[in-house]
């Protein structure tokens, strides 16, 4: 009798969990197939440095490796006609980044050339002097075709945690290369 209480037992909890399981599978596809494939994520931060400065720390594709958490590598790549091509590595992903505009120092635009990748899109930079510092504005403009991508982007991550992230780091590089001075990071 308790063997037969012990297998109902264990039934039930394989049975309770697989539906947990197609629950939360089935969700993700329901809520991410609500969810557009293409979205805008507006973000801005004052940085230190002047515009120039700033526009040369993102102009230089190679040196993220060193201050964006998450690049791995930068490979410099053969340009289209009047445009830089780079691929970067973000662990075992990467894409292909073309510079489509480029109006040193208010204006970089770099868009994902390749499409193989779970998402496509384009960052600009439009960057100004604020008298504090220089006021960054990344413009995310991304598809993403992946229903289960979609629902992460959105429910889990937030679709301006990454372009958030960036210009955090961006602030942290810029203060680093500020050196001492009233633009250094206070100690």
């Amino acid at each position: 009798m308790a063997s037969a209480r012990s297998q109902k037992l264990v039934l039930t909890i394989v049975a309770v969990f697989s539906s947990a399981v197609i629950l939360a599978v089935s969700s993700v596809f329901v809520l991410g197939a609500r969810l557009p494939k293409d979205h805008e994520v507006r973000v801005s931060k004052t940085v230190p440095g002047t515009p120039a400065a700033v526009f040369a720390a993102l102009d230089d594709v190679p040196s993220q490796k060193e201050w964006f958490p998450g690049v791995t590598a930068v490979e410099k790549l053969d340009d289209a006609p009047a445009r830089e091509r780079w691929r970067e590595h973000l662990g075992k992903n990467s894409f292909v980044l073309e510079t489509v505009e480029k109006k040193s120092p208010t204006v970089l635009e770099r868009t994902i050339t390749d499409d193989h990748g779970p998402f496509t899109g384009s960052w600009r930079f439009e960057i100004a002097d604020d008298g504090a510092g220089t006021r960054v504005t990344l413009i995310e403009r991304g598809h993403v075709e992946s229903i289960p991508g979609r629902f992460f982007l959105h429910y889990a991550t937030g679709p301006e945690k990454y372009a958030e992230g960036y210009l955090d780091a961006l602030a942290t590089r810029m203060r680093a290369l500020a050196g001492p001075g009233p633009l250094a990071p206070a100690k």
